[in-house]
């Protein structure tokens, strides 16, 4: 996408934090600047404030291993630029939301959102947070993002390593990252 719109490219990890007992089901999320945003569904899992605390620590760490491997840019050269998140799809909004809050945080000149399919629930609450909302289609209780795909694989850290790559946007720190598996 930002080959086509001639525009730089640059990571920003958000964690999911998932129920342990429905791995695929968000329940908050952690991002950059120590953001940590829960959803109505940490209420109903019956985990005690240790255990959800555990869960955000375990996300939180692979956050910071995912800046450093990936080459997050530093938050401060964000502040006053024009950003667009691009995601995947959105089903419960929680990583979403935190991607668009932590980002807001930075002091963005406009912060857009580019996605192609969206719950039909979230879309007042992802408009709300941007400038700029771009949707391909907005269907009702979407449960998940795969089926709107052809092919829908997890990236490992090197197929994530070699795309930013080839979009010239691996740093120092990336270039060191893929070297280590």
């Amino acid at each position: 996408m930002a080959d086509v719109l001639g525009l730089p490219l640059a990571p920003w990890a958000v964690r999911k934090i998932a129920d342990p007992a429905w791995p695929e089901v968000a329940i908050g999320a952690v991002a950059p600047g120590g953001l940590v945003l829960w959803g109505p569904q940490e209420q109903a899992t019956g985990l005690s404030q240790r255990q959800l605390a555990q869960l955000v620590r375990q996300q939180q760490a692979e956050l910071l291993r995912r800046q450093s491997r990936y080459g997050d840019p530093d938050p401060r050269s964000l502040a006053g630029r024009h950003l667009v998140v691009v995601d995947d799809g959105i089903a419960t909004g929680l990583t979403a939301r935190a991607a668009l809050l932590s980002l807001r945080r930075l002091g963005p000149a406009s912060l857009g959102l580019a996605v192609p399919v969206v719950d039909r629930r979230l879309v007042p609450e992802l408009e709300a947070l941007v400038e700029r909302l771009e949707i391909l289609a907005v269907v009702p209780r979407l449960e998940s993002v795969g089926p709107w795909y052809g092919r829908f694989e997890q990236l490992n850290d090197n197929a994530v390593i070699q795309l930013l790559a080839r979009a010239g946007r691996l740093t120092g720190a990336g270039r060191r990252g893929g070297a280590e598996s």
